[in-house]
């Protein structure tokens, strides 16, 4: 994923183009505090008195009585805890102050919310957090809808380049993935792959890649360190494999796969599903070469998806990803 400004091209970046693009002024909580219900009781806290003693147990505890500490709901530290997201101190001084100022109007005396800081300071953090992944995705569809943020095959130096070697620390004589027919792999872009670097589930995808006839080249990509996808959250996504498959009409169709196992259906796994459509949606050929410079490439008609499935459903759809 490109961000494009003034026909210059470069690596999107989240922190100064995502994040930093994120207007909280005028944000009212009210939603947020809302939902801390009337009831909410404080985290229970006593005194205790350790004494050192004689015989087996050297160290006792106590209890003593119930704290009757006064709590002070701090405001400028909950504008800490939550400058990581609303990263504008004044800003973040607002909401909290208009968060205070919804507890009052719903009763909460001085007294409770002193009490309730930790409760109140998490639930703000977590409406927060969804906010601003709310308002990152709609900044993001919206650069891409605008072609500022793009998804493309390039003529010039900006493409991922595959690199020429991956490093394992198995020995040589360690066990390696087989094909179907008990072979060495044939269509890896690298050989071989060693059975204890890739778990289970995928050696089971790395297999029916390299046998089937329509793919011309796989690879199982590396975490952390080789393809990564940048999308509206901080973290990137680096998809577990990159194949090609080569059409009817002799043209190739490249494919980014993320897999994930069944018990990883969640919030985590919808945001990359949602990420790798839009990047299906939104890939196109990039034709324009910056002036003085070299076409590296020439547009060969590759087209590129992006998927993600779950591992139960390996079987049933990713014969329609191999489909020529």
């Amino acid at each position: 994923m490109l961000i494009v400004e003034g026909g210059e091209a470069r690596d999107l970046d989240y922190e100064g183009d995502i994040l930093s693009a994120i207007d909280w002024r005028g944000f009212d909580p009210q939603a947020i505090i809302d939902a801390i219900p009337h009831n909410a009781g404080p985290a229970q806290t006593q005194l205790q008195r350790i004494i050192l003693t004689e015989g087996d147990d050297l160290i006792s505890a106590q209890a003593v009585t119930a704290s009757t500490e006064n709590l002070r709901f701090d405001a400028p530290y909950a504008v800490r805890m939550i400058s990581d997201i609303v990263q504008n101190p004044f800003v973040g001084r607002d909401i909290v102050g208009k968060a205070l100022t919804h507890l009052k109007a719903r009763g909460f005396d001085a007294a409770k919310i002193g009490q309730l800081a930790g409760l109140i300071i998490g639930e703000l953090r977590r409406g927060l957090d969804a906010e601003r992944d709310r308002l990152a995705e709609h900044l993001f569809r919206t650069a891409v809808t605008a072609g500022r943020i793009q998804f493309r095959l390039r003529l010039d130096s900006h493409n991922w380049r595959m690199p020429f070697t991956i490093e394992t620390t198995q020995p040589e004589d360690g066990r390696k993935i087989v094909s179907v027919t008990g072979g060495p792999l044939e269509r890896s872009l690298f050989a071989p792959i060693f059975d204890a670097d890739v778990n289970g589930d995928e050696q089971s995808v790395a297999v029916q890649l390299d046998g089937n006839q329509a793919v011309t080249w796989w690879h199982r990509n590396v975490a952390r360190s080789q393809y990564g996808i940048q999308g509206w959250r901080r973290h990137r996504i680096y998809p577990d494999f990159i194949f090609a498959i080569q059409r009817g009409d002799g043209s190739t169709r490249i494919t980014v796969l993320e897999t994930k196992g069944e018990q990883l259906d969640n919030r985590d796994t919808e945001y990359k599903r949602r990420i790798l459509e839009l990047m299906s949606d939104s890939f196109a050929w990039n034709t324009s070469v910056p002036a003085g410079e070299l076409a590296l490439i020439a547009e060969t008609g590759e087209t590129v998806t992006c998927s993600l499935i779950l591992m139960g459903d390996i079987p049933r759809d990713l014969p329609r990803h191999l489909a020529g």
